[in-house]
């Protein structure tokens, strides 16, 4: 059996590798896009985040309005009070409570917590009576100021009952 000795390199036959310099330029343009890219996705998630909080708020802003105008629309009679208002009809009284960055509505069964500001209630009366024909709810949500108007058609039965009992 003939073993082979290995060959010698020669001296004009060199191995191609980097050389120090190029690896630590490379690893330095590495850690650089992978900087560049973790700072974008941070910023992206702050992004994100204050959507979800603006878009929360405005959800929250639009179902309690939305159940302010269904009671109101249904209601026979409205109460006005400086941190309350209340709807009544002949099955349910629903009560408004105004706190200073919540709405707290009360229907005898279960209360239900708004994160909203509602700043004013104001109330239009119809002619010379005090039915309550529109109301002008004021809210603020994010440092802007909104205001929601709700108007209801009255109907006869309704003037006929502020007749007899108020007679007006």
């Amino acid at each position: 059996m003939e073993t082979k000795a290995l060959p010698k390199p020669s001296s004009t036959h060199r191995l191609k590798a980097f050389t120090i310099i190029e690896l630590m330029v490379a690893l330095v343009l590495f850690v650089t896009i992978i900087s560049m890219a973790m700072l974008l996705w941070s910023n992206v998630q702050k992004g994100l985040s204050l959507f979800q909080k603006s878009s929360d708020e405005y959800y929250q802003y639009i179902a309690l309005t939305a159940r302010i105008e269904r009671d109101f629309i249904q209601s026979l009679s409205t109460t006005i009070q400086p941190n309350s208002f209340a709807f009544s009809n002949n099955t349910n009284n629903i009560t408004y409570t105004i706190l200073p960055n919540s709405v707290v509505c009360n229907n005898g069964r279960a209360t239900i917590t708004y994160p909203a500001k509602l700043i004013r209630v104001t109330p239009f009366y119809f002619s010379d009576t005090d039915l309550v024909s529109e109301l002008a709810l004021e809210f603020e949500i994010q440092g802007k100021r909104i205001t929601f108007h709700i108007a209801k058609k009255l109907n006869g039965k309704q003037l006929f009952n502020n007749t007899i009992n108020y007679g007006s």
